[in-house]
């Protein structure tokens, strides 16, 4: 009885006028002018399902050249394909809403731009924008509403020379701009304040990254292999990424300096086979996990890192590296691993409070000294020591060397001078005995934002400009994040006392 009642239902429904509009307004295909001509005395608002509209019929003859009968479309619920071939433009779409699933705008052989025109009413789409393999396709600078989209993909578009528009999406699952060989120069995205994953690779001509100035957080972002990419300075916003940032493989990148002081990167920072790479500044105080640099073949020094806060950091295979002045106050907690670097004759570098549990110092073939660097107020820490095929490293009787290798610490010293050996190196101990090493300032990093550490443990005070005391105890650091810009007076000692002036920025 039930299953008589819902066919007499079916039966009465599909006879009413309503019903049969509605079928026609769902999982459309169109292929021919025609058929877009005939679509507008059905009268829909919208499109229930999927929308795929192809610009030829098949054999590159015929086909679609005016959407304007499909300006009554409001709403797309699942995906709106364009397979474009030679339809000379979109503009019969600009009254889209909204689209359920994904955009795609793929094998333009005419249309040469995606302007304000285009799409100018889309605020959401559910899934992701995919423009591809379109030839003629020449910029991108239309969808001005477009707030909400999963991911987008403008990918393997030869003829693309700019993107300047999509600066109303505000968030990302993921970006990929990928292997377009004209792209010169990408200015949109201004409105993107978080991301997930960004890729910008392969893009033969891009010379310029000026966009994402909004662009705050995010998951990871990789650019590489951009062979015209000559200064990376358009990330100043930026100071969160979750995974990773790899700079990689860009031929004519010459500096890098685009990146946020206080950039925390929890995964790994990586910087490697750029091969006029000359300059790397604006990671003062970056923390992350990891931090490689290697197989820059140019970069005579490693700069722009002071007061970091990092796990490991390698320095490889930079064929031009001659010192390193960039890692003063950098706390290292883990490893340093300085290797093959042909041209590095000293360190100078790395001096903060508690040493990291592993130093490596392995096949730099002019390196002749160790003086100045790996400075640390604490030396408890430090596990292994590998000093190994340094051929000319003779210079390393440090008071640190000494203390380490007098507790019997683990080390590997072999393959440097003869006066740089386990052996050698303790009896010129000796001579030390009754020297003092380099001492550190009495706190530091001097200006300070948060943590200002002391030479050593001991009593201090802080006091305002006024002379009251705004902190005191007895500690080898002091945290000064809570306190307002300023400038105040550090007093250590207790029968003894020094005094120092600190500046909180």
């Amino acid at each position: 009885m039930l299953q008589r009642l819902l066919l007499v239902f079916l039966l009465v429904a599909s006879s009413l006028p309503g019903w049969a509009q509605f079928q026609q307004c769902r999982d459309l295909v169109f292929t021919t002018q025609q058929q877009v001509d005939d679509f507008a005395a059905i009268g829909c608002s919208g499109i229930d399902g999927n929308l795929t509209i192809y610009g030829s019929n098949g054999n590159g003859t015929g086909g679609i050249t005016n959407l304007a009968p499909l300006s009554t479309i409001t709403f797309v619920t699942g995906n709106l394909g364009l397979i474009l071939d030679r339809m000379p433009n979109t503009q019969g779409l600009g009254n889209i809403k909204s689209i359920g699933g994904t955009l795609t705008i793929t094998g333009a052989l005419v249309l040469a731009g995606i302007d304000q025109n285009t799409f100018s009413s889309l605020e959401s789409i559910g899934s992701g924008l995919v423009i591809s393999d379109n030839t003629s396709l020449t910029n991108i600078s239309g969808f001005p509403k477009l707030r909400s989209c999963n991911y987008i993909e403008i990918v393997r578009n030869s003829g693309l020379g700019a993107i300047t528009g999509l600066n109303a999406v505000n968030s990302l699952v993921s970006l990929s701009i990928n292997k377009c060989g004209s792209l010169r120069s990408v200015s949109g995205f201004n409105g993107l304040v978080t991301g997930a994953q960004l890729f910008i690779v392969y893009n033969k001509s891009l010379a310029q990254i000026t966009g994402f100035t909004a662009l705050t957080a995010a998951n990871g972002l990789i650019i590489n292999n951009n062979g015209a990419l000559t200064e990376l300075s358009g990330f100043n916003a930026l100071n969160s990424l979750k995974e990773q940032l790899q700079i990689h493989s860009d031929s004519s990148l010459t500096s890098i300096s685009g990146f946020n002081d206080t950039l925390v990167v929890n995964g790994a920072v990586t910087i490697d086979r750029n091969p006029v790479l000359r300059s790397i500044t604006g990671f003062t105080g970056l923390k992350a996990v990891s931090l490689g640099i290697s197989n820059n073949k140019s970069l005579p020094d490693v700069k722009g890192f002071t007061s970091s806060r990092l796990t490991n950091v390698s320095l490889s295979f930079n064929d031009n590296l001659k010192s390193l002045s960039g890692f003063a106050l950098a706390e290292v907690t883990e490893s340093i691993n300085l290797n093959y670097n042909a041209m590095l004759d000293s360190i100078g570098t790395f001096k903060a409070g508690a040493a990291p549990a592993y130093i490596g110092v392995e096949n730099n073939a002019s390196l002749k000294s160790l003086a100045g660097g790996f400075i640390y107020s604490n030396y408890s820490t430090l596990s292994t020591l590998r000093l190994f095929n340094n051929p000319v490293l003779a210079a390393c009787t440090e008071f640190w060397v000494c203390q380490y290798l007098r507790r019997a610490g683990r080390s590997f010293i072999s393959g440097n001078a003869p006066s740089c050996t386990e052996a050698a190196i303790l009896a010129n101990c000796q001579t030390l005995a009754t020297q003092q090493p380099v001492a550190l300032a009495p706190a530091y990093p001097n200006p300070v934002r948060d943590v200002l550490y002391l030479s050593s443990k001991t009593h201090f005070r802080l006091r305002d400009l006024m002379g009251r005391v705004l902190l005191q105890g007895e500690a080898s650091q002091v945290s000064m994040a809570a306190l307002p810009t300023g400038v105040y007076v550090l007093e250590t000692g207790r029968e003894t006392t020094k005094s120092v002036r600190i500046i909180k920025q």
